[in-house]
């Protein structure tokens, strides 16, 4: 087996990296803290003995850290919440860990699943009310003929694209948002048409039903539309989509709409279902708003498809007591935002009245409103910026520059994954070499030599990613790959996106917003090394290594021999089988298969 050693393209931090001129959604006051925190010595202490203990508590095997309140029986921070001090997981680095049925299915992203890896009462209480999933014998199976849409998802689907004849699955629409977890069926018919679907699960659906999609392979993870923005960039995906997810878009001024605003691209096309009880009500507001739009045509002779984002196919639900000031609140709204109608279907089948909006592709449509509400934000107010930001109660304005990211839709996929567009500038030399890396390594050691039974893998994370190379690399291979861009490091989550990959923002001194034993795989690149001088108790990573890892799942860490042999020694504490060690030039990599094995007590 060939093992290749050598860094990556800009695998350094940023201390090392003079070229970076901003970070991934960090503020500058974050930033000037850490950068006060500087050689604080080796990244592990040999001398220390680590005494594994099991987590207490009633949710001992599904807690997820500063997402459920500890010791609380289950109830959840209504926004993401870690300790105030810093000192984040300081209960695990005493050594607790995670318990739980730890088998698996065999049958990943098919009709079934091993319900001891899920099962909980709320979600229990759930199955009894829902068709398209139910308990038969050790497993939760997902029939296919079944879907939590009235005449079948097909036909849903097939609503869309009579509404959008050249609508392209799979081609000009590659990402997708969706919003809430519930019936998985549009996602996995997305899926097969080569559409990666990133399901959030809200933190007030207590089902746990990200849960569930994870178990069937299906990319998700834990969120909120809250106060804050979302982990993601601005202006990156294709599609948004929400079913039966009931949020008020409309209230606090709007900004939850704002938001979803911000991570559109240009010259999106947004869908809404109604209820057919609530089609009176709305057609009734719609005519006394129709003064109000101040919207623009869409040209006949434009190739608006290009521009195309389908998203927010909103299942809402609405209760009749709330609908009147729901509807005319929306309408207002969509209007204030120059979102423009561009289709509007009465669905007997489905019982669903579907509006389709634009959003503008130009600021020139913005002069035309009749009031400045909501506001422009400041020029100088970075979209992208998105880790414990507050959302804005305000409208940015699109790019126009050629240079500028967003003035262009990319390419159709799978051109768009090694197609690097024009505001790439002078780091599209530096993509292609790290396209080149990745892939020499993964065909040259990662599939072939380290013993890693790749049929068994379809949750991959890699933990620092940089221009999703590494993703890239596995497009052939039946993965999906989350590619998290930490906060600290220089900001290429947009450039992933770009290639028709999907990722996230994260603060590795912090837990990860997804369930314990949601990947099968971790890939680690040098991400130890950079996160030396920021975070306080190192070790805390490991162990959310651990959480986030299913028994039987593989871990590939690559980094610096110093840092490699106190980290090998770690994991034989926790019992882990390594699979791999190898070292050159002071640089190494180690791979690890983790057992079943927990402490006695």
């Amino acid at each position: 087996m060939d093992v290749e050693i050598e860094d990556g393209v800009d695998v350094n931090s940023e201390e090392e990296n003079p070229s970076v001129e901003w970070d991934a959604g960090e503020g500058s006051e974050s930033v000037k803290k850490r950068k006060k925190n500087k050689n604080l010595g080796p990244l592990f202490d040999s001398t220390t003995r680590y005494d594994w203990k099991l987590c207490g508590g009633r949710s001992k095997q599904n807690y997820i850290p500063c997402i459920d309140m500890e010791g609380a029986g289950g109830r959840r921070h209504h926004e993401r919440s870690c300790p105030a001090d810093g000192d984040l997981l300081g209960t695990y680095t005493k050594g607790v860990w995670n318990a739980g049925a730890m088998a698996r299915a065999n049958s990943r992203l098919a009709a079934m699943v091993l319900y001891g890896n899920v099962a909980h009462p709320k979600l229990s209480a759930f199955i009894k009310t829902n068709k398209f999933i139910n308990v038969s014998g050790e497993y939760l199976r997902f029939p296919p003929e079944e879907s939590d849409f009235k005449g079948g998802v097909q036909h849903y689907l097939d609503s869309i694209e009579e509404m959008v004849p050249d609508i392209e699955w799979g081609k000009n629409i590659r990402i997708l948002l969706n919003i809430g977890c519930s019936d998985a069926s549009f996602v996995v018919s997305l899926l097969e048409k080569n559409v990666i679907t990133l399901s959030l699960g809200l933190m007030s659906d207590q089902r746990d039903l990200t849960q569930v999609l994870l178990e069937r392979g299906i990319p998700s993870v834990m969120g909120n539309l809250g106060t804050r923005r979302l982990p993601f960039p601005a202006g990156v995906f294709d599609a948004v989509h929400c079913s039966s997810c009931n949020i008020h878009w409309h209230s606090n001024g709007g900004r939850l709409l704002l938001e979803i605003n911000r991570i559109l691209r240009p010259g999106v096309t947004l869908s809404f279902q109604w209820h057919m009880e609530m089609l009176k009500v709305k057609r009734m507001v719609e005519e006394m708003l129709k003064t109000v739009r101040t919207v623009g045509e869409v040209s006949s002779q434009r190739d608006w498809l290009k521009e195309l984002l389908w998203v927010l196919g909103c299942r809402i639900g609405w209760a009749p007591t709330r609908s009147s000031s729901t509807v005319a609140g929306m309408s207002l709204l969509t209007a204030s935002i120059c979102w423009n109608v561009l289709a509007h279907k009465t669905d007997d089948t489905s019982d669903l009245d579907i509006m389709i909006y634009q959003r503008p592709i130009s600021n020139d449509i913005y002069n035309l409103r009749r009031r400045n509400e909501p506001p422009f934000c400041k020029d100088d107010e970075n979209q992208d910026f998105a880790w414990y930001v507050p959302i804005k109660g305000c409208l940015h304005k699109l790019p126009t520059a050629l240079e500028e990211r967003g003035t262009d839709w990319p390419e159709e996929w799978p051109s768009r994954l090694e197609t690097f567009p024009e505001w790439l500038g002078d780091a599209r030399e530096k993509i292609i070499a790290d396209n080149e890396h990745w892939n020499a390594i993964i065909k040259k050691s990662y599939l072939v030599g380290m013993g890693i039974d790749w049929s068994n893998v379809r949750n991959v994370m890699d933990m620092k990613a940089i221009y999703g190379g590494f993703a890239a690399g596995l497009v052939s291979q039946k993965v999906w790959v989350m590619n998290v861009v930490p906060v600290h490091a220089p900001n290429t989550l947009p450039i992933i996106y770009e290639r028709g990959l999907v990722g996230i923002y994260h603060d590795w001194c912090e837990p990860f917003s997804t369930h314990p034993r949601s990947y099968d795989l971790l890939h680690a690149d040098h991400l130890f090394s950079c996160l030396k001088n920021r975070c306080k108790q190192p070790i805390v990573i490991v162990v959310e290594m651990d959480r986030i890892l299913r028994p039987g799942g593989w871990v590939i860490i690559r980094d610096k021999s110093l840092i490699l042999n106190p980290l090998e020694k770690i994991f034989k504490t926790m019992h882990w089988d390594v699979k791999l060690t190898f070292h050159q030039d002071r640089e190494g990599i180690i791979c690890l298969k983790k057992t079943m094995w927990r402490p006695s007590a």
